[in-house]
């Protein structure tokens, strides 16, 4: 299995241009991809709104300029804030590269823009000092890791899960807003 991540950037086109942009996001792109795997062994996703000094997960320089916006969606230039869902997963190395290819065809096909796919090393992030008080054994780390990490699968499952759509305008909604 290996275990991957990516970083789905938005830009302020009709379809991502108000407060359910994560909501359109998720119910457009990652739950038909996360249907299409039932192989997958774990994933989870969390949303991000920073400015271009934001590096993690991605290569932020090989996003266009025109995905930056200020707080109405507008967009700004390289000075605004980059909208995006970091979505992490566990798939069998067999299915790796077809897996891929069908989120990358996703996420162009909704215009929306990734700078690659990369490893996700799970334990240093969910078993890290973050999420791991007391001794940080390698053993704990680990286990601690695997807690934290079938905890977001499972609130990744149940937000997928609330989500009602799409609407005639293409617009997801969570259920239980």
């Amino acid at each position: 299995m290996s275990a991957r991540q990516t970083r789905i950037f938005v830009q302020p086109t009709p379809l991502f241009n108000d407060t359910f942009w994560v909501e359109t996001l998720v119910g457009s792109v990652v739950a038909p991809l996360i249907k299409n795997f039932p192989s997958l062994k774990w994933f989870w996703f969390a949303r991000y709104v920073s400015d271009q000094s934001d590096t993690g997960d991605c290569d932020i320089n090989a996003i266009p300029d025109d995905f930056a916006t200020d707080s109405n969606f507008v967009n700004v230039g390289p000075d605004g804030r980059y909208r995006s869902l970091r979505l992490r997963y566990s798939v069998k190395e067999s299915e790796l590269d077809h897996f891929e290819q069908a989120a990358k065809n996703l996420i162009q096909k909704y215009q929306c823009c990734i700078s690659d796919f990369r490893d996700y090393d799970f334990v240093s992030e969910l078993g890290g000092q973050r999420f791991l008080a007391g001794e940080p054994t390698a053993q704990r780390q680990r286990e601690r890791a695997e807690l934290v990490l079938q905890n977001f699968n499972a609130l990744s499952k149940l937000y997928i899960h609330t989500l009602t759509g799409p609407d005639q305008n293409g617009h997801y909604r969570n259920r239980i807003e």
